[in-house]
């Protein structure tokens, strides 16, 4: 069996974990390319690299916009010539020559379509939301744990609940 290995829960748009290379970032901005007010002209892999168009003043900017994981690894590799945009997941630059949209910090403030899995299995709220999250907490469940650590262990409670009523199929 190959060896899995996945970013941080995001649980955001479908992805349910973030990105760990520059192809994973490339998809996750387009989950988001309406929230960021981007047009797609071109996709380009190598790189990898895209023209966009977004709206200015006047009409509609392009701009030439390369991805990266960390922005330092634009840096390091020389692939930002005749872009104007750096899309990344981390900006660890902190001095990059271009604009820099990180994404990290947009997903999270972005709403996400969240607890897709909870709509799956049918859990709601009294008032029809997907999750069961007025639920008391079971005295199991740590106290002090990560917002990261919650959701990666509601996520594994699903997935074992759904495979409870997978198992009840056959």
């Amino acid at each position: 069996m190959l060896k899995s290995i996945v970013g941080p829960v995001i649980n955001s748009r479908g992805m349910i974990y973030g990105p760990l290379e520059k192809l994973g970032v490339m998809f996750l901005f387009g989950r988001f390319l309406d929230d960021f007010g981007f047009l797609v002209e071109e996709i380009n892999p190598i790189g990898p690299k895209a023209v966009l168009r977004r709206p200015v003043r006047d009409g509609l900017e392009r701009i030439e916009a390369a991805f990266a994981l960390n922005s330092s690894e634009a840096k390091a590799s020389g692939y930002l010539d005749d872009c104007s945009l750096l899309i990344c997941w981390r900006d660890d630059w902190g001095e990059c020559p271009c604009e820099v949209l990180e994404l990290k910090p947009r997903v999270f403030k972005i709403t996400p379509a969240r607890h897709a899995l909870d709509r799956i299995i049918g859990k709601t709220h009294s008032n029809g939301a997907a999750g069961n999250y007025n639920a008391p907490r079971e005295e199991s469940e740590p106290l002090d744990e990560s917002p990261e650590e919650e959701l990666h262990r509601k996520f594994n409670q699903t997935i074992q609940e759904i495979d409870e009523k997978i198992k009840g199929l056959f």
